[in-house]
């Protein structure tokens, strides 16, 4: 029995074809998903940036109480300026405070806070919160984060979205001025 050259499947040029538009496809796929990646950590890391130069800010400008909570709520991590509010009285995730302004740094970021007098990176878990104040003259009087029962004096913000990006935002706690690490 005779077979027509047609029944016979696919041509060799036909599946290298076939092959270079999947690896097209997939190659700019990928290339998407890490562009992505990149902007939900840059939004972190500007959510931070953005909340603590305006709670300094308010402070130097307006005077007053002024400081930045950061919490989880949720998955989210949220950042607030927050006025006239001390830290005893603040009680994230669900703030009583009067919020000036809220960031959210989305729920792909984490975060860590170095520990100031040891210099160690700690877990930033659901349920702690991240409490940085300013003095009327810009400088810090409080960077602390709460965890448990209790509290631990922090100098840097490690922020990160998963291990390709990590950025820490130093914190000069003589002068109040916060940097890129």
């Amino acid at each position: 029995m005779l077979h027509n050259k047609k029944d016979l499947g696919f041509s060799l040029i036909e599946i290298i074809v076939t092959i270079a538009i999947m690896g097209v496809v997939t190659g700019a796929s990928v290339g998407i998903y890490g562009l992505i990646g990149m902007s939900n950590f840059k939004q972190g890391y500007k959510a931070i940036e953005d909340t603590m130069s305006s709670s300094r800010t308010q402070t130097v400008s307006k005077g007053g109480q002024w400081a930045v909570a950061v919490y989880y709520n949720g998955n989210n991590i949220i950042a607030d300026v927050v006025k006239d509010c001390d830290a005893t009285a603040y009680s994230a995730p669900t703030p009583t405070a009067n919020v000036f302004e809220s960031e959210s740094l989305g729920s792909k970021n984490k975060l860590k806070v170095r520990n100031a007098s040891s210099g160690t990176m700690i877990d930033f878990n659901s349920g702690d919160y991240i409490w940085i104040e300013y003095s009327r003259s810009g400088k810090f009087k409080n960077a602390y984060v709460k965890s448990g029962g209790g509290s631990t004096d922090i100098d840097g913000i490690e922020v990160s979205s998963g291990t390709k990006y990590t950025k820490t935002i130093g914190l000069a706690l003589s002068t109040g001025k916060f940097f890129e690490e």
